[in-house]
């Protein structure tokens, strides 16, 4: 999946959280890359994110950042020849 989880209407945390659970339950099969409204600046701006994760608890929002910062930012399978990118990511972004 190539990001802008937070973008996906009023059930984006339901999404995101389905996402990870797949995630979680096949880690080989399903790989998760960070789009350019994954950061918490964009959540602010962009979306209603954050509104929707503070109707279910006043850290849902905050651990969802965590979460996005440490998603990769592409992901290469050599043997298939793949490279997987979301196309908006910035300049404004912070590498660590």
């Amino acid at each position: 999946f190539l990001g802008d989880y937070v973008d996906r209407g009023p059930h984006s945390l339901h999404c995101l959280l389905r996402l990870l659970h797949l995630k979680c339950r096949d880690p080989g099969a399903v790989t998760l890359l960070r789009g350019n409204h994954e950061s918490r600046n964009e959540g602010h701006r962009a979306t209603q994110f954050e509104r929707e994760c503070r109707m279910v608890g006043r850290e849902v929002f905050t651990q969802c950042c965590r979460v996005f910062s440490v998603l990769p930012l592409a992901a290469v399978h050599l043997r298939a020849g793949i490279f997987a990118a979301h196309g908006g990511i910035g300049p404004n972004l912070v590498y660590t």
